[in-house]
Order: C-alpha cells, then structure tokens, then sequence
C-alpha cells in the first residue's frame, strides 16, 4: 500500500493517490478521504469502527479522532477542506505509518520500502541497527523517512509536519483509599481487560511468557475465566 498527497492539488479538488490497497480499506467522503489499517473500538462502546463510521467520527471530533480508541490501528485522513493530512498509530504500533516529506508533498506506507524510492540508507541507522538489533522510531534505515512512533498524530499542513500524543493524559489523586480497595479494583480492571480481549478471537486462546510478572498475572487470570488449562509459550 501506498498513499501520495500533494496538499496544493489537493486545495484544487484533486484527491490522494493510492496503490495497491492490499491489507486496508478506504472510504471517501467530498473531498475527505480515510485509509484504515487495523481495528480500532470505541473504548466507551466497545464498538469496532470500520472506515465509514470512522468519517462521522472525524467529521465530530477532527483532529481529536483518536482520543476514546482502543486497538490496532493505522489511520491516514487526507482532508481537501483544509487542506491538510493526519495519520494517528495505535498506543503499542502494532499498526503505524511510515513517512516522507518533500516540500508540500507527502508519501505514506505501512512499510518504509514502499516509499523509499531513491533515498540512500541513513549511516547513523544503520550503525544503530548493528549496536542494538533495532531502529527506534521515528527513524528507519531510509535517510529522509520517518516512522509514526506509538500513539502519535502527525499533522501535516502547508506550515510543515507536527508530531505529538493524540491526547493529554490527566491524574487526579482522589483521598487516601486503603491498600484493600486498591487491591480489588487493580485485579477487576486486569479480569476486565483480559475478558475483552480473549472474547474477540475464535477458537483458543494462548499467552506469551516473558519471565516476568505481568504476563504471568495475564496467564494466570486467563486460566480462571476459561476454567481450562492455558496454552503459555
């Protein structure tokens, strides 16, 4: 998949260029076009939303689309109206975007290859690769592409690209609760959220062991709701 948007055509009426829609889908709308990858839920609903719900969802929220999503997403929206393009990635960049810039024009791609063209390997990636087995985001190994870090926006708009957190988180201290309470609500909130997410898959469930505490406490909770033994690698 590969998404090419010229923000002066698309001021003319002239939407994005997409190829090969492979793993994705797209809806358009005037001159509002979303590309999705992934699925993203309404974390009030639980609702998944496929690209046409996620049109009305822009068109109330704009630029805060993603603020109340849960899941695996990728989503790219080119809007003719402004113009300008926001992609947002999911909080754990199970599905993300790569990205480059040239002037008032955008490539974009699940894989940074695909809009690589003729951009030479960046040095300092590829020394980083070698150092620690992997490139953080937002750098790749292309010298001029980037890579949407986990739950990110990036807008890009005539003025240049801006990238930052899709929302602002908030903590309120509330009283002094005693360890008991805390204690309660913390296992009803993990039962909670391993039951959400062992229901939207057929068949079996598995977990992965990392030797640590956290996915034995996801294992162990998994086996009380199932009542059977869990299948842990």
């Amino acid at each position: 998949m590969r998404i090419d948007v010229d923000l002066d055509s698309l001021a003319a009426g002239q939407g994005p260029t997409i190829r090969e829609l492979v793993g994705g889908s797209t809806a358009s709308d005037a001159c509002l076009t979303i590309v999705l990858v992934g699925a993203p839920r309404d974390a009030a609903t639980d609702q998944r939303l496929d690209v046409a719900l996620l049109i009305d969802r822009y068109r109330r929220l704009g630029s805060e689309l993603a603020c109340g999503l849960t899941g695996h997403y990728a989503i790219a929206v080119i809007d003719g109206h402004v113009p300008c393009v926001y992609l947002f990635s999911d909080r754990r960049s199970v599905h993300t975007w790569a990205y480059a810039v040239e002037s008032r024009r955008i490539r974009i791609a699940p894989r940074a290859d695909t809009i690589a063209d003729d951009a030479p390997l960046d040095s300092q990636a590829v020394f980083t690769y070698l150092a620690n087995h992997v490139i953080p985001s937002p750098d790749t190994v292309f010298a001029g592409v980037k890579r949407l870090p986990p739950a990110s926006r990036l807008i890009f708009e005539r003025e240049g690209v801006k990238v930052a957190p899709p929302w602002t988180p908030t903590f309120g201290a509330s009283g002094r609760p005693d360890f008991a309470t805390l204690r309660d609500e913390f296992r009803s909130l993990i039962e909670q959220a391993v039951a959400r997410d062992s229901r939207r898959f057929e068949g079996e469930v598995g977990t992965f062991l990392s030797g640590g505490t956290d996915s034995s406490t996801v294992s162990g909770m998994l086996r009380r709701l199932s009542g059977v033994p869990v299948r842990a690698y």
